[in-house]
């Protein structure tokens, strides 16, 4: 597991909405969502369509490692950031992925990917637009880790969300999750990591055994706790 610099930690804590298009924050975002993409076995191309769709909007290598001194152009981002087994990757690697979730495409969709990136970019703060980098969260807006939220579908405990915390959070996806590694599925590195909490909780029906229920309680709540819960069921149950 690598560490992740405050600005990292930063960027994965915001939503999309938060971090902008085309800045820095969402560049960070990005750059960690196509690590996870890359981490998972179960990609799809229309998964790395919509990858090429953001990074033409907010174009990582033109904010990063800094404003000031950006990459400046994608594969040079790309070799620096990623790696195909030892070696930095390359257009070649870029091919073979897209080829390999639709083969015979990976050429072609790689190129007009770069044709889109021929045309001029304007970032933000040259245009309107969402820019709020302190990643200050607006009216009746829920944080990235608020999984119950449902105002928002690109956050939630699917895999596809937690791969991407995970990413952000710097864990290695590939070396720890899949069959005979470490954690099985991104749900229970995300457990671990502690992206979904792990909820105590006991339910019950009319058919629920009732001495396993009381020890089930006992258990959750505490004795002094399922000693007042017996006072307030008494109490309600004279009403």
């Amino acid at each position: 597991m690598t560490i992740l610099t405050p600005d990292q930690a930063r960027a994965g804590s915001m939503t999309i909405e938060e971090a902008g298009n085309a800045t820095y924050w969402r560049a960070l975002q990005l750059e960690g969502s196509l690590t996870a993409l890359m981490c998972r076995q179960s990609s799809s191309f229309e998964e790395w369509q919509s990858m090429f769709n953001s990074m033409t909007e907010t174009r990582p290598w033109m904010h990063l490692p800094s404003e000031e001194k950006p990459y400046g152009d994608l594969y040079s981002w790309l070799g620096a950031k990623f790696k195909i087994g030892d070696a930095p990757m390359t257009r070649k690697h870029l091919v073979a992925i897209v080829d390999a979730y639709h083969p015979g495409s990976g050429r072609q969709t790689v190129t007009n990917f770069e044709k889109k990136l021929d045309q001029p970019y304007v970032a933000v703060g040259q245009r309107g637009g969402n820019n709020n980098p302190a990643g200050r969260k607006g009216k009746n807006q829920s944080y990235p880790d608020n999984v119950d939220s449902q105002s928002d579908a690109r956050r939630g405990t699917s895999a596809d969300y937690l791969m991407t915390r995970l990413a952000h959070m710097g864990v290695d996806c590939q070396a720890e999750i899949g069959d005979g590694k470490r954690f099985a599925t991104p749900t229970e590195a995300a457990r671990h990591y502690g992206i979904l909490k792990t909820r105590n909780r006991y339910e019950v029906s009319p058919s629920v055994n009732l001495d396993n229920a009381a020890q089930r309680i006992i258990e959750v709540l505490g004795q002094d706790k399922a000693a007042e819960l017996v006072t307030r069921l008494t109490h309600h149950l004279a009403q």
